[in-house]
């Protein structure tokens, strides 16, 4: 970006190249109507030749993509370079020095802004203190031959002192209030940014949802039958014990996909209902976790509740479906057990899920990326867009002795907490 120190893209680099060629058009333009009307006899040798050297430094700033800062120092310098070469600081064209300043204000950070407004005040100084002294004598000569006249050195002197305490002051205001006018506009920029990539997230969420509420809808009838065939079976093989009990298996967890199909058609299309049952966060997370243990029941799950209150939640659906994927996603890399960690900080619920596996990338989370052979992408995708939706956060981190934290934070508004 060009508010960074780190040197700029191509396409910013020929952006400001553009501003540099139009800075020293208007440079050299201003001095040669300067000259026609007035007739200054300027040392155009002089000019020619440090126009040409900022033009070819300008072109090797952007061959060698400095940073945004280096080449608005380096336009700084080579103005004043063309200052003290044409009246130093009395020369009309001093203002252009707010130019550089007011891009940078816009596009460096405001420490850097700073340091750049800094580099201009000291230039114009320099101007005053090295260059100026010249025409400061010019005009206490054409004093002494016209004593009638209005102004005579000193006062061209105080003259110019009131020109640098102008522009020091203008420098000052005009970095302070573009410089924090851009730190706004970034700023919004940024949370358009969040808010389309939001939007766009809630419609893949949408989306989803609806192929999720028909694809419920079409397994309700085969689901039904195999309910029906496993319990007939169980009639016909009654004295297999072993059979028996692979067939109870199989019922109970029919009735499980069943009891989750029944869950999504009943959320499908609507809000959450705030009137929903409560109930006690150890009483919740211990049934939460006995059905997730019918589903894998070889991998062993330790529960840690945090001592001190237990508060009342109100029960959420799409809560309990994202800390089911969180276990599933765990056990499916720490298959010799997991750990859920359930406490209370800043008042608010933070439930951290472990594992012992090795670790997430950075694109976990992303829509259709997956880590597993035969996944499909969606299990934190989904996680993390119903626990944004409940106003709170979803995020990985790498545990010390290994492992991933996958950690939910939640605050107290979005489950309704009542401690008791």
């Amino acid at each position: 970006m060009l508010f960074s120190p780190v040197p700029p893209t191509a396409a910013e680099a020929a952006r400001l190249h553009r501003y540099r060629l139009l800075l020293i058009a208007l440079v050299a333009g201003a001095h040669a109507l300067a000259d026609a009307v007035l007739g200054l006899d300027l040392p155009w040798a002089m000019l020619a030749l440090v126009l040409g050297g900022w033009l070819l430094l300008g072109q090797a700033a952007r061959a060698l993509r400095l940073a945004t800062l280096l080449q608005f120092g380096l336009d700084l310098v080579l103005l004043t370079v063309v200052f003290a070469t044409t009246g130093g600081f009395g020369n009309p064209l001093v203002s252009l020095y707010l130019l550089p300043l007011a891009l940078g204000a816009t596009l460096l950070r405001r420490r850097l802004a700073w340091m750049l407004t800094g580099l201009a005040i000291g230039m114009a100084t320099l101007l005053i203190v090295v260059w100026t002294p010249a025409a400061v004598g010019l005009h206490t000569a054409h004093a002494a031959q016209h004593p009638h006249a209005l102004s005579g050195g000193l006062g061209y002197a105080s003259h110019l002192v009131g020109m640098w305490l102008s522009f020091v002051a203008a420098a000052g205001l005009l970095v302070h209030f573009t410089g924090a006018m851009a730190v706004v506009l970034r700023r919004r920029e940024r949370e358009l940014a969040a808010a389309r990539e939001q939007t766009l997230r809630d419609r893949q969420v949408l989306a989803l949802g609806a192929l999720a509420a028909g694809a419920a809808h079409e397994l309700g009838t085969p689901l039904a039958t195999i309910a029906v065939l496993a319990r007939e079976l169980e009639l016909d093989h009654a004295g297999d014990a072993a059979l028996a009990a692979d067939l109870a298996t199989l019922r109970t967890q029919v009735e499980h996909c069943k009891h989750a199909i029944s869950s999504l058609l009943a959320a499908a299309g609507q809000a959450r209902v705030e009137a929903a049952g409560t109930q006690a966060l150890d009483v919740w997370l211990e049934t939460l976790l006995a059905r997730w243990q019918t589903l894998r029941p070889a991998v062993p799950v330790q529960l840690q509740l945090a001592a001190g209150a237990s508060p009342s939640i109100l029960t959420d659906d799409t809560l309990a479906q994202s800390l089911v994927s969180l276990l599933n996603n765990a056990a499916d890399v720490s298959p010799a057990g997991i750990g859920l960690r359930a406490d209370w900080e800043g008042g608010g619920l933070r439930l951290a899920v472990l594992d012992d596996g090795p670790g997430l990338p950075a694109r976990a989370g992303e829509p259709h990326w997956t880590g597993k052979l035969h996944g499909r992408g969606l299990g934190i995708f989904l996680a993390r867009a119903a626990i944004e939706r409940l106003g709170g956060e979803l995020r990985y981190t790498l545990r010390p002795e290994g492992g991933t934290c996958a950690e939910i934070r939640l605050p107290n508004a979005a489950l309704a907490v009542n401690p008791t």
